[in-house]
């Protein structure tokens, strides 16, 4: 009987302090796993999300089954210039910017061109003029100040307290007009939709010196809808300064795509064209 006893005295009851270690170890690299995993999967889902958010933008710049979209009402108006559109105007009036980035501001007529209140209004006997908004905005803007989080920024604004400037991220490259610089994307106070990082979608139209000769369609023709990505900043080419090569200007026009089928320009933006196919091609 002291025997049994003794045996049973001498059973372990527990884990050792190694083992205990080791089964720590072992937990604590599972939840890493399953933390990378599911960080993983919400990033995808994001991208998943910026993508049908840009095929919304496309719909209502060109139009659906449902709904023929802010070209198909805008481009019969004389003077319309689809070359320099930005996103504003899905969701509010056009700013009727006209040929030669001359802004039609002051309701002025002008030989060959419409009046103000043909970009600003629908006319239902002619089927002409602005009918949106064309896009209604579900997700907004970061900015440190909240009251700005449904418009485009300025270009100092900032996403967070820890973040860069929305300008050093790529959000307000100039094009050059024969009267004055203009943004490409925006202007602070504009409405703007934000993509599931809190920065706003772009539209980029590939600028005239991307060209040999550029027709403003032909210069729509390579326009794409644009998101910053999970980093934020803006890569996809789309101006340049100083003189363009053919490769440099079809790097403008292609947003970055290269003969071998990849983009690694653009860094991890999230691109949509609107009128062809994202894909290399050597002519203009």
């Amino acid at each position: 009987m002291r025997g049994f006893l003794a045996k049973m005295l001498k059973k372990r009851t527990g884990f050792t302090l190694a083992e205990l270690v080791l089964v720590l170890f072992i937990l604590g690299s599972i939840s890493a796993i399953a933390t990378i995993r599911l960080g993983d999967v919400l990033e995808r889902s994001r991208v998943q999300a910026a993508e049908a958010d840009m095929t919304v933008l496309r719909d209502g710049l060109v139009g659906n089954a449902s709904c023929p979209g802010y070209l198909a009402d805008m481009r019969p108006l004389p003077g319309f210039s689809p070359a320099f559109l930005r996103i504003h105007n899905l969701l509010s009036p056009t700013n009727a910017i006209m040929k030669a980035g001359a802004i039609l501001d002051d309701g002025v007529r002008r030989t060959g061109y419409a009046s103000f209140s043909c970009f600003t209004n629908w006319n239902a006997e002619t089927g002409r003029g602005w009918h949106g908004p064309y896009v209604r905005a579900n997700t907004f803007v970061k900015n440190t100040d909240p009251s700005r989080d449904r418009f485009f920024p300025a270009p100092a604004d900032r996403r967070t307290d820890n973040d860069t400037t929305f300008a050093s991220r790529g959000f307000f490259p100039l094009v050059q007009g024969l009267t004055s610089q203009l943004f490409a994307y925006g202007y602070p106070g504009e409405k703007a939709v934000g993509d599931p990082w809190g920065n706003p979608y772009v539209l980029q139209i590939p600028p005239a010196d991307a060209f040999t000769s550029a027709a403003e369609e032909r210069r729509f023709h390579f326009a794409r809808l644009v998101s910053a990505g999970p980093d934020g900043v803006l890569q996809t080419p789309c101006f340049a300064s100083g003189t363009l090569d053919a490769d440099g200007r079809r790097t403008l026009r292609l947003a970055g795509r290269l003969p071998d089928g990849t983009a690694r320009s653009r860094g991890d933006d999230i691109v949509l064209f609107i009128e062809r196919p994202d894909v290399y091609e050597c002519d203009e």
